[in-house]
């Protein structure tokens, strides 16, 4: 079973980036509530937060406008990087290291994070052994206290028609159509969301299917004016993916 770092894989994310996706898109709901509700906090433990998947850079002025000391974002994708390398640029912030290469082997030294982002980045496993491994990796590059955010695909996403399995389980499959085709994806449920934590030295803060979190009370009108049309006030409404943070031990 081939991961998503593999050439096939990597070219149809090249085809993406190369096509414009994400660009002109301001940063994700959920990016930008996890900087509102954990960014005081993540700023208090005074270091810095790596991103596993940045991509073209979408919610990087969501990461840099909340004040972080340092900001690493990792990429498999040259061409991902390249994009992000001009925004980094292009706005001018000082603090934006990006690295080209594989975030299940990020190289990051042992407890040098406070925070870890992973926005639809560790569904990208090949199953639940190399999800464990790179969960393992999360957590030695963590300082106690660090916070791991993770948005990723829930056990829902195995009920799609449009895949192949490649598990007995059927929680990881292989894309059979469409513009990502041949991609494998491992799909979470709760149990072993719960099971990675305990063995991986976590604390759960939070396992949910919620899109994101009432915010409104909290928003400055400078955030309203960037990001107000992305909140969604509708409390507890249901996505096909898992909302995890979790708390090294």
């Amino acid at each position: 079973m081939e991961n998503r770092g593999n050439g096939c894989q990597s070219k149809r994310f090249d085809e993406e980036y190369l096509a414009g996706k994400y660009e002109g898109k301001k940063p994700a709901k959920i990016v930008c509530d996890w900087n509102l509700e954990f960014g005081d906090y993540i700023k208090e433990l005074g270091g810095q937060i790596a991103v596993f998947g940045i991509g073209p850079g979408r919610n990087l002025p969501s990461y840099a406008e909340t004040g972080y000391a340092q900001i690493i974002g990792i990429d498999f994708n040259s061409v991902a990087i390249e994009r992000c390398q001009k925004k980094v640029e292009e706005n001018a912030w000082p603090n934006v290291e990006l690295i080209h290469g594989d975030w299940k082997k990020s190289g990051l030294k042992t407890k040098s994070c406070v925070a870890i982002f992973a926005i639809n980045t560790l569904q990208f496993v090949n199953g639940p052994e190399e999800a464990q491994t790179v969960w393992q990796e999360v957590g030695r590059i963590l300082v106690p206290g660090g916070l791991f955010l993770a948005r990723v695909n829930s056990d829902r996403f195995s009920e799609h028609t449009n895949h192949h399995n490649v598990s007995e389980d059927g929680k990881t499959y292989q894309i059979a159509e469409g513009s990502r085709k041949g991609i494998i994806k491992h799909c979470y449920s709760e149990d072993e969301l719960k099971n990675l934590a305990k063995k991986t030295g976590f604390e759960i803060v939070e396992i949910s299917h919620r899109t994101h979190l009432r915010t409104e009370n909290k928003l400055s009108p400078e955030y309203m004016e960037k990001y107000g049309d992305l909140i969604n006030k509708r409390v507890g409404t249901k996505s096909g993916k898992w909302r995890v943070v979790f708390k090294k031990i």
